[in-house]
């Protein structure tokens, strides 16, 4: 898996939501090993989260939900 390094400017103020999905398979990669293999693990500037995920049965997936919902700025009224 070819990756591009996340310290580029352009992502200085991102906030971005990784879900590491199929963690009910034996060979799934945990959130730590998918974060050193995407290349965040060094880089803690960027607002970011790793959420491991089991769509078939849910677990997870409103664990990362919330957590971009905290990290959003709030919207200003239009």
């Amino acid at each position: 898996m070819e990756t591009t390094p996340t310290t580029e400017d352009s992502l200085k103020n991102t906030i971005f939501l990784v879900l590491a999905n199929k963690q009910d398979l034996p060979n799934a990669l945990s959130a730590g090993e998918l974060a050193e293999k995407l290349g965040l693990a060094e880089n803690r500037s960027h607002r970011r989260h790793i959420q491991a995920t089991c769509a078939h049965n849910g677990d997870g997936i409103y664990d990362g939900l919330d957590w971009i919902e905290k990290h959003l700025p709030p919207q200003q009224p239009t």
